[in-house]
């Protein structure tokens, strides 16, 4: 139970992290 809650709040970082450069990236493209 410990672990599914640590690896939930680890792939939500995971997805921000990814979230951000996909933005930073569609930004320089433009």
């Amino acid at each position: 139970m410990k672990d599914e809650g640590f690896g939930a709040s680890e792939i939500a970082r995971q997805l921000d992290i990814n979230r951000f450069t996909v933005y930073k990236i569609l930004k320089e493209t433009r």
